[in-house]
């Protein structure tokens, strides 16, 4: 078994509980990725309600100790008919549990293969909808979980969402509901910080704007923005941004005197 995969709950490995003790086994979330702040996680994999109900009274079977080594775990539950009955039970003693639905959510191996990727969280694995309090409860790779109210999803000049008719699509990049899809991205970018930063760090990366160089110049070089004499920090910001259409020449050559390179140099950082 892969160190990103799952472990399923059956009636041959039940006994085999608490988890804790296969640690080395299914340990998730190996990939280190100090940028995301992920943080290794261990789930279990429950395709029926019976197991979950094994599960559960296997649980409450064990010592104390035992019990609290479970609340490291995510439980992902298969949405069965009757797969919410002890939901309310369930969720103290979890992390978190995730009800999945083959028919609107991505698969357990769909999953799994998410989990092996750099940036897990840059995906939606399923959700859950609020129709009462008008809510849309999405899941991400890494498990983390993000609430957006419907007035989030804006109708276009095409299609208004339909949130009776929710679906992970595209693998986990975008989400459907109805003829309306918005993007993991589109979703994902104004609700979280560190999600945009990442971003925005690996697009200047691979801009070769006179600003974008410049970025990477003064961050090699250690020269700050308000170290540039007669430009302000402002005004190198935007020039960064690319919020400046056409740079003064004048302006491109105190910014290489302070740097005391070359504009041809410049453009090769």
């Amino acid at each position: 078994m892969s160190l990103q995969e799952t472990l399923e709950i059956t009636d041959q490995n039940l006994n085999e509980l608490p988890p804790s003790q296969r640690r080395g086994k299914i340990h998730y979330g190996d990939i280190k990725t100090n940028q995301a702040k992920s943080k290794s996680i261990n789930s279990l994999w429950a395709q029926s309600n019976t197991i979950v109900k094994k599960t559960y009274k296997e649980i409450l079977e064990s010592d104390i100790k035992v019990q609290n080594q479970f609340k490291e775990y995510v439980l992902l539950v298969k949405k069965l008919k009757d797969s919410f009955e002890l939901r309310s039970e369930l969720e103290p003693i979890f992390q978190l549990v995730i009800y999945l639905d083959t028919k609107t959510d991505l698969d357990i191996e769909e999953i799994n293969e998410i989990r092996k990727t750099e940036y897990p969280q840059d995906y939606i694995i399923g959700g859950e909808v609020n129709q009462e309090h008008k809510v849309l409860t999405l899941y991400r790779g890494n498990f983390g979980m993000i609430k957006l109210p419907f007035s989030f999803f804006k109708s276009n000049a095409v299609n208004s969402p339909d949130f009776s008719k929710f679906k992970v699509i595209d693998g986990g990049l975008s989400v459907q509901l109805g003829d309306y899809e918005a993007s993991a991205y589109n979703i994902l970018y104004p609700r979280d910080p560190d999600y945009r930063k990442r971003l925005n760090k690996q697009r200047k990366k691979e801009d070769k704007t006179f600003g974008a160089c410049l970025f990477r110049a003064r961050a090699i070089l250690g020269v700050n923005q308000d170290d540039f004499p007669g430009i302000d920090r402002k005004t190198i910001s935007r020039i960064e941004n690319n919020e400046v259409e056409r740079i003064l020449n004048i302006t491109k050559l105190k910014i290489l005197a302070r740097l005391g390179i070359t504009e041809e140099k410049l453009m090769g950082y």
